[in-house]
């Protein structure tokens, strides 16, 4: 119990803050943020601060983002089992935010930057109140992890699994601008509903670390956080620790929902946060 292996693709962040619109059509000055944090990396290393027994596995260069990176987690005894060869350097996401608080992402992502099957799985031992937190990348590399750790209930984000393994998945969480740019906004709904009918055991879709939709067998429920509140830059990921710390403290998921959805942005990894086991 206790125990959340996470596996996907990790990146440093850079938020780039324009003090004009995005679409002015001039040289525009800014302010740069830059961040050791992304992605799988964000979650284990959240996971960690909660004092949870995280190991990740995932994809990380040579280069010194990367050492930094694995030292700043192994000092909150994170365990990383990252291959090295695909990567040159630390791949990275960018966040223009302008003056309004508009904001555009913008990545170099490929799937070098994902682990895969010849990575190899580390020999872990889980028990069946442990969970796994994996970015679904294709069916091979699923079913593949699915054998090396048989005890773990597996919850994916920011992907949808082949109808044929739904039935090995606890659930999926979605990033709601991300699920609106893989479908459109008016099939989400539908979506839900047919992966649900498929075997899916529950979804939830985040928006802007304010609401939380959740779909299951009893239908659709809408969870709004307590007291509104900006929204910031990783707080997707800061909600899906807080959620699987819940989980695997055996957390029922409407208990989990509600501490990831109230303490996502205080989760967020700027550095003003400290963040605390007693957030449970």
């Amino acid at each position: 119990m206790n125990r959340v292996i996470v596996i996907g693709n990790s990146y440093r962040t850079e938020v780039i803050h324009l003090k004009d619109s995005l679409s002015a059509n001039k040289a525009l000055s800014a302010g740069i943020d830059d961040n050791r944090f992304g992605g799988a990396y964000s979650i284990a290393h959240n996971l960690a601060v909660l004092d949870t027994d995280v190991y990740l596995l995932t994809r990380l260069s040579y280069d010194s983002t990367s050492a930094e990176m694995i030292l700043n987690l192994d000092k909150l005894n994170g365990m990383v089992y990252a291959n090295n060869s695909a990567l040159a350097k630390t791949p990275s996401k960018v966040y223009l935010i302008d003056k309004f608080n508009k904001s555009i992402a913008l990545d170099d992502f490929n799937f070098s930057v994902y682990p895969g099957v010849e990575d190899g799985f580390p020999i872990l031992s889980f028990e069946e109140d442990d969970y796994g937190l994996i970015k679904y990348i294709n069916t091979n590399y699923f079913l593949k992890a699915v054998a090396n750790y048989p005890n773990v209930k597996w919850v994916c984000y920011n992907s949808i699994p082949e109808t044929r393994v739904l039935n090995l998945v606890e659930g999926v969480v979605f990033e709601y601008d991300y699920l609106i740019r893989t479908i459109s906004e008016r099939d989400v709904s539908s979506l839900c509903t047919d992966l649900i009918k498929q075997g899916l055991k529950w979804i939830l879709i985040v928006e802007d670390g304010q609401f939380v939709s959740h779909y299951d067998y009893a239908g659709f429920h809408q969870y709004k956080k307590e007291e509104q509140g900006p929204h910031v830059i990783g707080c997707f990921e800061a909600f899906l620790a807080m959620l699987m710390a819940c989980l695997s403290n055996n957390y029922d998921l409407v208990s989990a929902i509600n501490h990831g959805l109230n303490l996502a942005n205080d989760l967020s990894y700027q550095e003003s946060i400290v963040l605390k086991k007693e957030f449970f």
